[in-house]
């Protein structure tokens, strides 16, 4: 418990902490990692943060202020590159690329006494637990947290297609990675997309996204404006996705694997999230517990979407953010 409230009270009140990079060998796409550890003592375990589906990857000064806090609980903070995230690509080969990179950081010697835990946000959290359950991870890694996660993908992208107070962020992610398979596409327009990502994710003083949609052909700039602001076009979007995409979906579901994991799993959720609704956490825990793993849960206004940037209210739910916490460090056998 103890430890558990350093990294809560770091979580709300960060500090400065340098880190140093390593090298991450993995066949055909090497990457980096970023290492924080305690400022005065030698960390006993490894909590590894994998970036979310973001342009900034694992550069996103967020994931720095978790490490950060991990580091101030005795833990070495590990922020990974994953190479499809920072390219918010989806594809289900990601969580064997992001297996193999947990078991290098093992093989490297950078996780101490082999007590390996990770994070992820959102989609992250998900790939985090089905790489987990790999056969090359399973037995390495022994807790994880998830934050805004989801149990089942099919369910969570009906959600974002179907509700119109869903964030628009998650359904343009989902749009950038699957539109192409159910609807005409060009280079340019799904330029265009990706540009209306980054006006939302990235704010600039002066938007990208209307000089973008002006230099389309007319046919073009009709059918991404209808994408982006008409209900009744995404609807129908996101149902062919679905339609066309369930074994796709399916293959990026956490529900399927529950039995193969072996670490214990704290899952945590933002009550007002609209891009992962908490009911995914909800089904997670419960088909985690029906599994027979162990795992805690934790939905709290404390969160936003896939972040735990908590301020100073934790104080106010203080105990049910620890036992959160101390639930999954002692995964870690601490």
């Amino acid at each position: 418990m103890v430890r558990a409230a350093h990294v809560v009270r770091a979580m709300a009140m960060p500090r400065p902490l340098a880190h140093v990079e390593a090298a991450v060998s993995v066949p055909d796409a090497p990457g980096v990692a970023y290492l924080f550890d305690p400022p005065r003592r030698a960390p006993e375990g490894a909590v590894v943060i994998v970036p979310g589906l973001a342009v900034r990857a694992h550069d996103d000064p967020r994931l720095h202020t978790l490490a950060r806090a991990f580091a101030a609980g005795g833990l070495r903070g590990i922020v990974l590159e994953v190479p499809d995230m920072g390219k918010l690509r989806i594809r289900p080969e990601t969580e064997v690329d992001l297996a193999a990179r947990l078991a290098a950081l093992v093989d490297e010697g950078l996780v101490p006494h082999g007590r390996l835990g990770v994070l992820g946000p959102s989609f992250s959290g998900s790939l985090a637990l089905r790489a987990a359950a790999q056969p090359v991870a399973a037995e390495l890694v022994k807790s994880a947290i998830t934050v805004g996660s989801f149990a089942d993908a099919a369910r969570t992208v009906r959600f974002l297609f179907e509700d119109e107070g869903a964030d628009p962020y998650g359904r343009m992610v989902l749009m950038h990675n699957f539109l192409p398979r159910v609807a005409p596409t060009s280079d340019a327009m799904m330029q265009a997309l990706k540009l209306a990502i980054l006006d939302t994710a990235l704010p600039a003083e002066e938007a990208r996204l209307p000089a973008a949609l002006a230099a389309l052909p007319e046919p073009e700039r009709i059918a991404l404006t209808g994408l982006l602001q008409d209900p009744d076009v995404w609807r129908a979007t996101g149902q062919r996705m679905l339609e066309e995409g369930g074994p796709w979906f399916e293959a990026m579901s956490v529900d399927p694997i529950v039995d193969r994991l072996r670490c214990a799993v704290f899952v945590m959720h933002g009550a007002h999230d609209a891009i992962v609704p908490p009911d995914e956490s909800h089904h997670l825990h419960r088909s985690l517990v029906e599994a027979g793993r162990p795992a805690h849960l934790l939905i709290t206004p404390l969160l936003d979407h896939a972040s735990v940037q908590i301020g100073v209210d934790v104080v106010q739910q203080g105990w049910r953010m620890l036992r959160g916490f101390a639930f999954f460090i002692g995964g870690l056998g601490l």
